[in-house]
């Protein structure tokens, strides 16, 4: 299930889309998105191709691929699962994000980040009362997290 979520962050517009559904296979071809894409590692090992050099990634690592760069996964372990977000941002903050990050980039998550996609999955499972509510409150808390562990200013900044 496909979950979207519009967001203001730091005054700019940003939409944000994530696969609900639990991510235990990673079998696509070399490609690339016209937005950016961040690739989490909730459990098990990966390794990918991006555009000018290959990443091992593990638990507790991200991976960000800025629009119109080409990657593809190249394998990982049998205890593989992944959390899957891509952004589209404001002007303003796309340029900021793609100054910041020209290339794909892979950093450390903390605890705290890997729980809010773990919530995200268990809340798209279950069918409880204000659930649209909850998913955009722990997207919008997971989309400042990723900035912050990105270290982006805001303009206040």
């Amino acid at each position: 299930m496909n979950y979207h979520n519009e967001l203001t962050l730091d005054g700019q517009k940003i939409l944000l889309q994530t696969d609900l559904s639990p991510k235990n296979a990673w079998d696509t071809q070399r490609h690339c998105h016209p937005i950016f894409e961040v690739h989490i590692i909730l459990s098990g090992q990966c390794r990918v191709e991006g555009e000018s050099q290959s990443f091992a990634l593990e638990k507790r690592q991200a991976l960000l691929i800025p629009p119109g760069k080409y990657h593809r996964p190249l394998s990982y372990s049998s205890d593989f699962s992944r959390f899957t977000l891509t952004l589209s941002p404001a002007p303003v903050l796309r340029h900021r994000l793609s100054s910041f990050f020209p290339d794909c980039t892979s950093f450390s998550i903390n605890e705290e980040t890997a729980r809010l996609c773990k919530e995200l999955l268990l809340e798209n499972a279950g069918n409880n009362p204000y659930k649209s509510e909850r998913q955009h409150a722990l997207t919008s808390l997971l989309a400042v997290d990723l900035l912050r562990l990105l270290q982006i200013p805001d303009t206040s900044a």
